[in-house]
């Protein structure tokens, strides 16, 4: 009798510790955040040596997904701005499609292309002489942001993806991390007007 007492207790702590266990991973997924990713595949329409600080500049982006988490897809939400600075003055944007990952041990990343661009975009001028002076070293260096409006695909929550220093051509830029901040459930995108020339800048 003393002995079954025994296996049973062991058998109830055995359970206890499981769900525990259980307990606690499901609740440490719940807070594995998604990766971001952009790489910026190549660039045009950076007219440097023109006597207007006007330009009409077109960026190929890539964008990758990836979910961290074993029980949710992660998503880049449709209707998502995606927009290319350099040290903070806008150049062009874009619009990213629905993009989503398969939880961990699924399919992996998912990667998507688009297109941003701008027209007639006055830019400051001094950042358009930092600009051309990384041109001639060839160290230019763009920012991506994404800003996505809260969906029920991203848990009703908008959030702002920061990619800082992306190069032209660099591939590697897929494999690091962007920042990313959630912006609560009744934030919206506030895109820039690049496309008409609208686009209030001021020049030095």
């Amino acid at each position: 009798m003393y002995k079954e007492d025994c296996c049973f207790v062991v058998a109830i702590v055995t359970v206890l510790c499981l769900l525990a266990g259980l307990g606690t991973f499901i609740g440490m997924d719940e807070y594995r955040k998604p990766r971001y990713y952009a790489a910026i595949d190549s660039v045009s329409g950076l007219d440097l040596g023109r006597p207007s600080s006007l330009l009409d500049p077109v960026f190929n982006v890539t964008l990758r997904v990836a979910s961290l988490g074993f029980r949710h897809r992660e998503c880049i939400a449709p209707g998502t701005v995606v927009e290319v600075s350099y040290h903070g003055s806008p150049l062009a944007s874009g619009a990213a499609g629905q993009l989503c990952a398969r939880p961990r041990g699924g399919a992996g990343a998912r990667e998507e292309s688009l297109v941003a661009w701008g027209r007639g975009v006055r830019v400051p001028g001094f950042a358009l002489d930092g600009l051309a002076a990384d041109a001639r070293q060839g160290v230019q260096a763009f920012d991506v942001t994404l800003q996505m409006p809260p969906t029920d695909i991203n848990h009703h929550m908008g959030k702002v993806v920061t990619c800082s220093a992306r190069r032209a051509g660099d591939a590697g830029a897929l494999e690091a991390p962007c920042d990313s901040s959630d912006m609560g459930q009744y934030w919206l995108p506030s895109p820039t007007n690049l496309h008409g020339g609208a686009n209030s800048t001021t020049s030095n």
